[in-house]
């Protein structure tokens, strides 16, 4: 023991003749004819650092949440609505817990007389239900269609009692104006086709008529067509002529004459101003 605490004490005396400093490497060779003193190197490593300590989080503060009273304005009968119109899909109501599950969201409309600005505060609930009905938007008479229903109402056909005058003029396109303007179609394409057949029968009966007028006989014809039919003959056929007897042609005429002037059946040509047995 003695031994090592001497060997210890004499390291130590040898560490300062060169100046040892922590964490640098100690060489005699680093000293410049310095003796050899069997001391090749020494590495002297720091000790590694504790770890810090974690930190602690700070306490949360209290925060004091407002009182704040929500109170609702909406009916019992509304919010009825409202859970079945969150809950249609694809135009059923889809709610296990409620007793119009399984319903067509049309009929529980109709059952419960669900009127449009009911529907309209749902939808802002939830504007993406899957309510197929959707609230009519208003619309204005078309001009257009009022005018075909006053021509359609001329023609005699029942349109209702909607409109202002409750005769169905109210210029909009529904069933009953659809129905009769159909119809009135039908029944102007069944006149024009009359008219249309009328008027070839009529051509047909001109054309007829102007071919018997072409092909009557005059009673001559007639009755030489009966004289042939009876081997007869003709009693309306007339003596043949005989040919009128030549003029007498004398010696052509001398000297200049007017135009046509005939002597003696020679004929005087005023533009060649010559005689010729024929007129020019």
């Amino acid at each position: 023991m003695k031994s090592e605490k001497l060997v210890i004490e004499e390291l130590s005396r040898m560490k300062s003749l060169f100046g040892y400093e922590r964490g640098r490497v100690i060489s005699e060779q680093s000293v410049v004819g310095a003796p050899n003193y069997g001391v090749t190197s020494t590495t002297v490593t720091p000790a590694p650092a504790a770890p810090a300590a974690p930190a602690v989080p700070a306490a949360p503060q209290a925060t004091t949440l407002p009182d704040v009273t929500v109170t609702s304005t909406l009916t019992p009968r509304q919010k009825n609505i409202n859970n079945s119109f969150c809950s249609v899909k694809n135009g059923i109501i889809v709610n296990p817990s409620s007793g119009q599950n399984n319903k067509k969201w049309a009929d529980y409309v109709t059952e419960f007389t669900v009127s449009d600005k009911e529907i309209q505060v749902a939808q802002q609930k939830c504007p993406n239900s899957g309510a197929a009905v959707k609230t009519v938007a208003s619309r204005k008479p078309d001009p257009k269609v009022m005018e075909l229903q006053k021509q359609l109402k001329a023609a005699g056909y029942n349109l209702g009692t909607s409109g202002p005058n409750k005769d169905g003029v109210d210029g909009f396109m529904g069933a009953k104006t659809k129905a009769a303007q159909q119809q009135m179609i039908q029944q102007k394409g069944q006149d024009a086709l009359k008219n249309m057949t009328k008027q070839g029968q009529d051509f047909q009966n001109k054309l007829n008529q102007g071919i018997q007028q072409r092909s009557a006989l005059t009673p001559e014809q007639q009755a030489n067509a009966n004289a042939l039919k009876a081997g007869q003959p003709l009693p309306q056929t007339k003596a043949p002529v005989a040919p009128a007897a030549p003029v007498a042609i004398g010696p052509k005429p001398t000297g200049l004459g007017f135009a046509n002037e005939e002597r003696d059946g020679w004929y005087y040509d005023a533009i060649t101003k010559d005689w010729y047995t024929q007129p020019q």
